[in-house]
């Protein structure tokens, strides 16, 4: 899929991932699609009404816009936001305490770098980009305001290195063996607590159709 200011264009994509897409979610943040929203494929071309804009790029958030208005229009999508309890974790400040480093009010009016001090996340972004680390749903409780550099190397499931904030030339040729979990506790002190049910807003699948080709 790729989309330039007012065109998306997409080969053998599927609703779901086109949901996921629009409005930013995990798969766990997602419910009601039909079987045939995941199997079937889809090649899409779609352009807004008029004269492209002249804008070169355009922003997340403008481009879901877009794919949200296509999937009410051409697959008479409806849904609606409920409050459900899912699996998942929660991430949390571990036993022994913190170990982030808070940006300051100076360091936010500096442009932004990831090197010395790794990058800078806020604990709601961080949660997402957990989640989509360990493919699972991860809910902030850690009550932190504000944003923390972080800089964060563990081992894989596959065995090779991954980080969160850290520069590819930081990485190690070799894995230290670590777990995330394990990571998260010693470099940042913060903990991910596994629950059955994890409170979270999933957006509900009311209504959906396979569109008439063109």
């Amino acid at each position: 899929m790729s989309m330039t200011p007012g065109m998306l264009t997409a080969q053998g994509i599927s609703i779901y991932i086109l949901v996921q897409f629009a409005y930013d979610l995990h798969p766990g943040e997602l419910a009601g699609l039909p079987k045939w929203a995941n199997s079937d494929t889809f090649d899409i071309v779609a352009k807004e009404e008029g004269p492209l804009p002249a804008k070169r790029q355009t922003s997340p958030e403008q481009s879901r816009a877009f794919v949200r208005a296509l999937l009410a229009d051409r697959f008479q999508l409806k849904a609606h936001v409920e409050r459900r309890e899912v699996s998942g974790y929660e991430l949390k400040i571990a036993p022994k305490g913190l170990k982030l480093e808070k940006e300051t009010a100076e360091e936010q009016s500096r442009p932004k770098t990831r090197a010395p001090k790794g990058g800078v996340y806020s604990m709601g972004v961080l949660a997402m980009t957990l989640s989509h680390m360990l493919d699972a749903i991860v809910v902030d409780r850690t009550m932190l305001e504000g944003n923390y550099y972080v800089k964060l190397r563990w081992t894989g499931d596959n065995g090779a290195p991954r980080s969160i904030g850290v520069l590819s030339s930081e990485m190690p040729d070799e894995a230290d063996d670590r777990s995330i979990f394990e990571a998260l506790k010693e470099d940042l002190g913060l903990s991910l607590e596994g629950h059955n049910r994890v409170p979270l807003n999933v957006l509900v699948i009311d209504q959906v159709s396979k569109p008439s080709e063109n």
